[in-house]
């Protein structure tokens, strides 16, 4: 099998597909022996099988099932050479996009996909061009779980299982009966942060008497901090992140303490 790369025509096929073009993200990088290609998929399949059961995987196989179906029928059409590995490609691109955008213990998003989800809420709640006075809007929910690297760090305590099982019951509790329109991540590696759209404070306290009811049952220790997101004086996404961040520590000096219990903490407005 003739083994070719068209990185050239793979760009403009995917451009018109799917919206961009690779040079905006990761250059696909088309094997050139087939024990390269043999790798490839035998990466992708690992991939595949660790999250097939996960959306956002669900949607990139979909998406590249189109790229493919469209270079079919371009080197039917004889405008692409027979043979260019393209599946090769696109099984190499989903595995950069997924594990560049998800946490792969909990399935969440990792920070690079929650800084998209960020900016992308921020861009939304400036649209929306609240009142003065209106304390409803975008809030963001930083936690951290306490006592993770103790645990990490101690066989007796259950050392990494245990500390593992703990950040996958969290990401389960974040995820349980969450709106569609909030958004979840592990954005470090005991730190989760959460987006509630169109709440407000006594929303925001309702949200964390009912996740941390499931945390207490899981027997989770966990800090956190909620800070108000205010599109007009916010200058970037790491400015959101980290008034929730310091509202978080104040909560955790509190829980740790002994007989402490799990807090969360307002950030000033």
């Amino acid at each position: 099998m003739e083994i070719t790369s068209e990185v050239g025509v793979t760009q403009e096929v995917k451009s018109k597909i799917v919206g961009y073009l690779t040079t905006d993200h990761h250059e696909p990088h088309i094997p050139q022996r087939h024990g390269d290609v043999d790798n490839f998929l035998a990466s992708a399949r690992r991939v595949e099988e660790r999250n097939k059961n996960h959306p956002h995987f669900q949607d990139l196989k979909r998406k590249n099932a189109a790229i493919l179906a469209e270079i079919a029928e371009r080197e039917k059409n004889g405008d692409l050479p027979k043979g260019t590995l393209i599946n090769a490609a696109a099984a190499h691109e989903t595995e950069n996009l997924l594990e560049s955008k998800v946490d792969q213990l909990t399935g969440l998003k990792n920070r690079r996909g929650f800084r998209e989800d960020l900016t992308r809420e921020i861009s939304r709640e400036r649209r929306a061009q609240r009142v003065a006075g209106d304390e409803r809007g975008l809030y963001m929910v930083i936690l951290d779980n306490n006592g993770l690297k103790e645990i990490n760090d101690d066989p007796e305590k259950g050392g990494h299982d245990e500390g593992d099982r703990l950040l996958r019951a969290t990401a389960d509790a974040l995820r349980t009966d969450g709106r569609e329109t909030d958004a979840v991540g592990r954005i470090g590696g005991d730190e989760f942060a959460v987006l509630l759209t169109d709440t407000d404070p006594a929303g925001a306290k309702t949200w964390w008497e009912r996740k941390n009811q499931l945390f207490e049952e899981q027997g989770i220790k966990i800090s956190a901090g909620v800070s108000r997101i205010n599109p007009d004086t916010i200058a970037t996404t790491h400015d959101s992140i980290h008034n929730a961040d310091k509202a978080m520590y104040g909560a955790k000096e509190v829980s740790k303490k002994p007989g402490g219990t799990n807090q969360m903490f307002y950030a000033p407005s």
